[in-house]
């Protein structure tokens, strides 16, 4: 499921055998794409080129920054989930490499054919829609039911989300509108809280979304049982102020219009 390893060939002197003037006019957006991303993004050809140009001898020159993919589709998710600020960018990108190095036992050995992942991910944990919500954004679907606690860990949980993530990432429209989260834990245990220590939860999801080069726009949370509920704020306390206002809790009411919606396909989670 993961498109390219997390590698370069010759420190970015070249890409899969391509030069690299060649690549750095390159994007595989599509044209709608391209328009959200001048309006929202401030990005054009001039951009790109400037941006990927600067990065990559930005990571050259760099020598703590070594055996990391060099490509523009990588290097394009940090100057767009950073609307192509330089600075900010690289300093998403040293945090992303940061948190996969501390918690490599989660985030590293990315295999989808492992034992565990593979069977969370057939027993449908956690899946895109194919189809896209009205903003043109990729829906992820989340389903507590197959994550069971007593079965499963959090080695295995993390990995279905980090591989899931890289590989929704390698599509260049899905850099560009962003991402529609929605989840449904009415099959919530108490156990699967202790899956995960308390200090790691919170550093997981804090020092995530600062790491991780993704644009989430709408999170939406379903069937919430009672104890989740203090898991939930304890976690949306550790997020950035515009994550949580973009973050809801719904009502059953809610639950029906979100799953007959064209979010979710009109797949029931």
């Amino acid at each position: 499921m993961v498109v390219r390893p997390w590698t370069n060939n010759r420190h970015g002197d070249e890409i899969h055998g391509e030069k690299e003037d060649e690549l750095l006019r390159q994007t595989t957006i599509s044209e709608e794409a391209a328009r959200v991303a001048m309006r929202e993004l401030r990005e054009d050809e001039a951009a790109r080129t400037h941006c990927i140009g600067q990065m990559k001898d930005w990571i050259r020159k760099n020598k703590d920054l070594q055996n990391i993919r060099t490509d523009n589709n990588f290097l394009l998710r940090f100057l767009r989930s950073k609307k192509f600020s330089l600075p900010m960018a690289q300093t998403m990108l040293m945090k992303y490499l940061n948190l996969r190095q501390t918690f490599s036992h989660l985030l590293m050995d990315l295999d989808y054919l492992n034992g565990p992942v593979l069977e969370l991910i057939n027993n449908g944990y956690m899946f895109p829609s194919p189809v896209r919500d009205k903003y043109g954004r990729r829906v992820i679907l989340y389903n507590a039911g197959p994550l069971d606690p007593h079965k499963y860990d959090c080695v295995a949980q993390a990995k279905v989300h980090m591989i899931t993530y890289e590989t929704l990432l390698e599509d260049e429209d899905n850099q560009v509108f962003g991402f529609h989260h929605i989840g449904d834990v009415k099959a919530g245990q108490a156990a699967h809280i202790t899956m995960w220590s308390v200090t790691e939860i919170a550093t997981i999801f804090k020092w995530g979304e600062q790491s991780v080069p993704m644009r989430h726009k709408e999170i939406h949370i379903i069937n919430i049982p009672a104890p989740y509920k203090y898991v939930y704020d304890f976690c949306a306390g550790r997020l950035s102020q515009k994550i949580k206002e973009r973050a809801r809790v719904s009502t059953d009411t809610e639950n029906r219009k979100i799953r007959e919606s064209s979010a979710s396909g009109g797949i029931s989670i």
